[in-house]
């Protein structure tokens, strides 16, 4: 949350176009022996207020992240300001500084995905604030040493806003193109073993004509009624209950913890209104012969009567349940719920399935790499984490090694770095001693005869932060 409070406050308020933003304000008393020392009082949130004696409020982490937020925006308007004021200068030296700038201005735009909240998906590691900020004041200082050609106002945005982001191709899909994963089809092609488990969710297997080849798919009705409990296992106590849709499973029929990822395709309809159909939160529940149960929360958002695919990591199942992985290794049932809470009473909210399957992926996969753009020095470690595909199963570990090498742009590899592959793989690379420069962070997955299995490569931009040599 601290990160993406200077997100939500600064760039991401710039990128992602708002007038306004209101904070909530809340008070979170402590009760460790230090009123004020809530960072370590495991019952407190780093992200309300507390009050002093004389009742005045002391800000907490979050609401500091807010002001950094602020700064980090003026800082990036005032580079705008100084760029369209001195945009028409006829020095050659302020042109290519006109020219770097409009150019970093683009690459901020264009490395922040937008978003309803910035919390901790699509988002920049933390290093990359500060040095952003910081090269947009290197930046900034350089331009007022010449003088402005105009007195026009910069808009808020000098980006070209319409400029095409070329979206990486979803390593799943590719995986599934080459042959590179195992499907087990919970359908069975005609999904003859799903039930309703509540009187006010039916059920119909139809036939799809926008599905090719031609098949069955499931179609489920929730009709959301506050004054009837339709489920026989609540005993009428809950007459805002859980409709559901589930499909149970023999003994041994299915080794879950094989399985990387739950797949499916769903569409969704509904005769809600504009506002309301926005989100469409619903649960699905695993649980194992094991007696591990877990429930994930999504929100399918508001497109609705257009099919999308929805993907779901076993690995967030079993890791939000707090249950080994031995738990977890025969499933007992999968279940689609929706809560009544969620709904207007009375709402006609229908969902169709296609395509329900568990995926393994066949050997590791490096997915992203969340490392910094841009690095400020001096700096002594270079921190990243990797997210990998096809690791839910612990045993690999024993077979498969991630190697790091951080090469400079002709190639020579500055320093190299392995380790056994791992559920939670961060790598520090020790980088005393780098200069300035463009660097590239190569990432590779390798098996125990060195054979490269997957290989992603990550950009950085090494930059001189405050330091008394530079003013030599």
């Amino acid at each position: 949350m601290q990160k993406g409070g200077r997100m939500t406050y600064g760039f991401g308020f710039w990128r992602s176009g708002y007038q306004a933003l209101i904070p909530w304000n809340w008070r979170w008393i402590t009760y460790c022996d230090d009123h004020f020392d809530y960072l370590r009082d495991p019952s407190c949130s780093g992200c309300g207020n507390r009050l002093d004696e004389n009742g005045n409020v002391i800000p907490a982490i979050y609401w500091e992240c807010f002001r950094e937020g602020v700064d980090d925006y003026r800082y990036l308007y005032t580079l705008e300001q100084v760029t369209i004021a001195r945009q028409n200068n006829s020095d050659s030296r302020c042109q290519a500084l006109v020219r770097e700038s409009k150019a970093l201005v683009q690459q901020i735009w264009d490395s922040i995905t937008p978003q309803e909240k910035y919390l901790f998906s699509n988002m920049w590691v933390d290093e990359e604030f500060n040095a952003v900020r910081w090269r947009i004041a290197v930046l900034t200082g350089e331009l007022l040493k010449f003088p402005a050609a105009s007195q026009e106002i910069a808009p808020s945005v000098i980006a070209d806003t319409s400029k095409r982001i070329t979206v990486q191709a979803d390593v799943f899909e590719w995986l599934k193109e080459n042959g590179v994963i195992e499907k087990h089809n919970l359908g069975e092609n005609n999904f003859a073993k799903w039930r309703t488990v509540d009187k006010e969710a039916t059920a119909k297997i139809v036939n799809s004509n926008e599905k090719l080849p031609n098949r069955p798919i499931l179609q489920v009705n929730f009709k959301v009624d506050y004054k009837i409990d339709g489920s026989d296992e609540f005993n009428g106590k809950y007459p805002i209950g859980w409709p559901a849709i589930q499909r149970v499973f023999a003994v041994n029929e299915v080794e879950l913890n094989n399985y990387d990822y739950l797949v499916f395709n769903v569409k969704i309809d509904s005769d809600r209104d504009e506002v309301a159909d926005d989100h469409t939160p619903v649960i699905i529940t695993l649980s194992s012969h094991e007696s591990a149960r877990c429930d994930i929360q999504l929100d399918l958002g508001g497109i609705q009567r257009k099919w999308l695919p929805v993907r779901i990591s076993i690995r967030d199942f079993i890791k939000k349940s707090n249950n080994d992985i031995n738990a977890w290794k025969y499933l007992k049932a999968l279940r689609f719920a929706i809560a009544e809470s969620s709904y207007k009473d009375g709402t006609n909210i229908s969902f169709e399935f296609d395509d329900i399957a568990l995926f393994k992926v066949k050997y590791p996969i490096i997915e992203t790499i969340e490392c910094a753009n841009n690095l400020l020095l001096p700096a002594e470690h270079l921190k990243f984490s990797v997210s990998c595909m096809g690791i839910t199963n612990l045993s690999i570990n024993k077979e498969y090694f991630l190697r790091a090498d951080l090469k400079d742009k002709n190639g020579n590899i500055f320093i190299t770095k392995s380790l056994a592959l791992s559920n939670s793989n961060c790598l520090t690379l020790n980088i005393i001693g780098i200069l300035p420069g463009s660097y590239l962070l190569d990432v590779a997955i390798i098996d125990r005869d060195n054979n490269v299995l997957s290989l992603k490569t990550h950009n950085i931009n090494a930059i001189n932060g405050f330091l008394e040599d530079n003013k030599k």
